[in-house]
């Protein structure tokens, strides 16, 4: 069946678009805690991408969210990326970034996040925004 889908990485579900019958989409948004060590680690990744039914990509992009929390549950380590591509065409981008929360201080780590992608032919585009809060 060729459909594209179109991906809402912030509600976590995948919607059916017939506009474009030559593209296929993949997304996983997902939550990893884990605890080694005495200390606990949540990750959050949030990715997508658009291959052409040539096989090309048209766009891509990786956002991923580090906390990790020591054995008194306060925030010990943070890491934020962001990564986006595209090809001739598309325009993509991505960005994350600390909000709040103290090292050694506090029991919670927030970020800011964001990410669009666009078809520069029909200059229509598709994004999202939000925050997360990571706990021990």
């Amino acid at each position: 069946m060729d459909r594209d889908a179109v991906a809402d990485a912030k509600a976590k579900n995948v919607k059916f678009n017939r506009s474009s019958p030559n593209a296929a989409i993949n997304t996983l948004p997902q939550n990893i805690a884990e605890t080694r060590d005495g200390e606990t680690f949540e990750i959050s990744d949030y990715s997508d991408s658009r291959m052409l039914i040539t096989g090309k990509k048209a766009w891509e992009y990786k956002i991923r969210l580090m906390s990790v929390f020591d054995k008194d549950g306060k925030l010990c380590n943070l890491s934020c990326s962001a990564y986006s591509e595209s090809t001739i065409g598309w325009t993509c981008s991505s960005d994350a970034r600390h909000r709040s929360g103290e090292m050694f201080k506090t029991d919670y780590n927030e970020y800011e996040w964001e990410w669009e992608y666009a078809d520069a032919r029909s200059a229509s585009s598709q994004g999202s925004n939000g925050n997360k809060i990571h706990r021990p």
